[in-house]
Parts: C-alpha cells; structure tokens; sequence
C-alpha cells in the first residue's frame, strides 16, 4: 500500500463472486441490531460504518460504490425499521439521497435522511476530526423527505428567475401529490410559498389540476405541467392597460396623463399604439381615431396591421367607462402601477425586456426605477 494521498475508496468492478448491486457492507450485523434500534443508516462507505461502530451504533450498512438498488431496498424492506439515509454532503451525495428516498417511499420504505447539505464530511472525518459527540449530533439532524427536498432544491436552484421558481415548484409537485394528511399539504404548501413567492392557493390550484391529470391518464404522472402564475398577473395589468388606452382614444386628457404619470405599458402593442396617440395629440383638441388609422395605415411598420386592428377593436368596444374623470385616472394608474409591482417582484423584469429595443429597455427600467423609488419615499 503506497502512503500518498489518494482516494478513500477504489471502486472494483463487479465479479462473479461480487455482486455490488446487491451487496449492502455490514447487513449480517446490522440487521439483528436494527430490530431493537427500530433504524438502520444507510452510508456511503464500509469506513462510515466502523465510524458508527466506534460510537456504538451497530445498525448501519454501507452502498459498495453503487446507487441504491432495487435488491438493496428489498434488503432494506425485509428490516421492517426506519431508513436513514447519510451520502455525502455534496450535490452528488444529496441527488443520490433524493432518488434514494424516492425509490424507498415507493417502496413503502419509512424513511429519513441525515440533514448534512453543504457538509463536506463523511462520518469517518467527523469522529477524527471533531469527536463522537460531534458525529452523534450530526447523525441525529435528521429531516423527513419533503424538507429535506425543499433545501435540496433551494441549493441546486438559485430562484434568481421566474423560471428557476417554475422550475422548483415543478419538481416539488410530485411529492406534494403523495401527501395524503392535509394539515401536513397546508404546511408544505406554505413553506414553498414562503419561497417561491407563489400564492399558496396557486399551488394547491397546479397540484389538483396535475392530479386530474394523473387521474386522466389512467396514474402514469404526466410529464408536462402547464404552469403559469404569471398569466394572472398579466391578466389584471392587461385590463387596466387596455382601460386606459380606451380613455387615450377619446379624450385629449386621458393622453396627457398617461404621458405625465406613466410614459409607457407593459404590453409591447398598447405602448406602441400609445406612442402614437401622444405624438398626435401634441397639436389637437380631440382624438380622431380615423385619423390616427390613416397614420398607422402610412407607416412602413411590420405590425401595423395588427396595431390598427387592436386600436380600432378598443376604440370601440362598448364595456368602458364613457366618463373620463380625473378620479378614474388615477385610480387606473394606481392599478397599472400596483400589477406592474407584483410583475417586478415576482422576477419578471428581465423576461419583460426580452426582445425589447434598447430605448424600449430603458423605458422599462427607467420606469422600474422611478417607482422604486416614489414607493420607498412613501
């Protein structure tokens, strides 16, 4: 045996007198001692096991440089105890133990799983380094499946985007599903609330839906999940949007408040349409809306068919409000500002700027900025 540094275990292939796949180190011993125990850990390596040893824990096995296979877990079954699992710390370590325990609820396997994310120890290195005490405490952090997934996630997804937060909660609703104790779904849909920033009535909404699904498809899980929380959003800003732009095709006013207070939507077709009816009110008393079409119909734009079409479908529909009052303005602005809020907190921002000009770019932003800053001052 050389005495350099090299690695802790040197996987062997698989001969026909060792079968790794359904080989667990220890389970001769460990499987008297874990019916008294009621437990059994799960480690990474035959030195974690002399390290639980050392500590008088007696019912623990070790993987042999494998995953956790289905003859391990019938192994694991016949026990009839707790499952804890303890990998390594890394990312590695904690998507073995996530698929782990997978494997093992759907067995039927009770199980939990050792809280060492971020860890870059193994039991062994603890006892050495830091002392039975320390292993024993570390051994006993332990968190059930659903908040361990819940750290694991937060650790392999930043949640810097929308997207990340869809992504997260995508990968989160299976196991929601299989919660059958409602005070238990509440309780989780409430911590992947907290941070995702969903409602928490929108995730029990995407988790029935993906059930029906289920239910639809004869129990096979579906593998696409329409998912977005942003739609509702959009939804409510649209409407306010729109009602404003209504009051810009009647009335001179409605032009000059939108230019003073707003300066711009968030829908690419309004704020365009709006930009036109600023530009035309500039020297005019009244809107003409055959007027404006005339200018739209002169210009070399790609879209303006479809500007036409929207501007003239606005100005006149019947279920607006025919009265422009200084009131009702505001009372738009404060509406349009509030969606717009909810939008740029939910980490929609950049995906609004997404094949924007860049002088649309900096409307947005400058936008973002000034009312940033007005409710801070607040």
């Amino acid at each position: 045996m050389k005495e350099e540094d090299g690695a802790k275990y040197v996987n062997s292939p698989e001969t026909i007198l060792f079968h790794k796949s359904s080989v667990l180190y220890n389970y001769h011993i460990a499987k008297e001692r874990a019916r008294i125990d009621g437990y059994v850990y799960v480690l990474e390596g035959f030195m974690d096991v002399f390290a639980l040893a050392k500590i008088g824990i007696d019912s623990a096995v070790a993987i042999m440089g494998t995953a956790l296979t289905k003859e391990h877990i019938q192994m694991l079954r016949a026990l009839n105890v707790e499952v804890r699992l303890c990998l390594d710390g890394d990312l590695p370590g904690q998507k073995a133990m996530m698929e782990a325990s997978k494997a093992l609820i759907k067995a039927g396997v009770p199980c939990r799983i050792v809280d060492n994310q971020g860890s870059s120890s193994d039991p062994d290195e603890i006892l050495n380094n830091q002392g039975p005490e320390a292993l024993k405490i570390y051994l006993s952090e332990l968190r059930d499946r659903i908040d361990f997934a819940l750290n694991y996630f937060r650790r392999t997804n930043p949640l810097k985007t929308m997207e990340e937060k869809k992504q997260l909660l995508t990968q989160f609703i299976p196991i929601l599903i299989n919660i059958k104790a409602r005070i238990e779904f509440d309780d989780y849909c409430r911590k992947l609330s907290a941070i995702t920033g969903f409602d928490v009535e929108t995730i029990m909404e995407v988790v029935d839906k993906q059930r029906e699904r289920i239910a639809l498809s004869g129990g096979k899980e579906p593998t696409y999940l329409d998912f977005n929380p942003e739609r509702k959003l959009l939804r409510r800003l649209d409407l306010a949007e729109r009602e404003l732009l209504y009051l810009m095709t009647t009335n001179v006013s409605a032009v000059a408040f939108y230019e003073k207070n707003l300066g711009t939507f968030y829908g690419d077709v309004y704020r365009q349409i709006a930009n036109y009816l600023v530009e035309y009110a500039k020297d005019k008393e009244c809107i003409d809306i055959i007027e404006v079409v005339s200018i739209l119909e002169a210009t070399d734009l790609p879209n303006k068919e479809q500007l036409i079409n929207e501007l003239t479908e606005i100005a006149f529909e019947k279920d607006h409000s025919n009265v422009c009052t200084e009131e009702l303005l505001n009372n738009l602005l404060a509406s349009i500002n509030e969606e717009k809020d909810k939008i740029y907190e939910k980490d929609l921002l950049e995906q609004s700027m997404q094949g924007k000009s860049p002088i649309e770019q900096a409307r947005i932003l400058a936008d973002y900025n000034r009312r940033k800053v007005k409710k801070k001052n607040k």
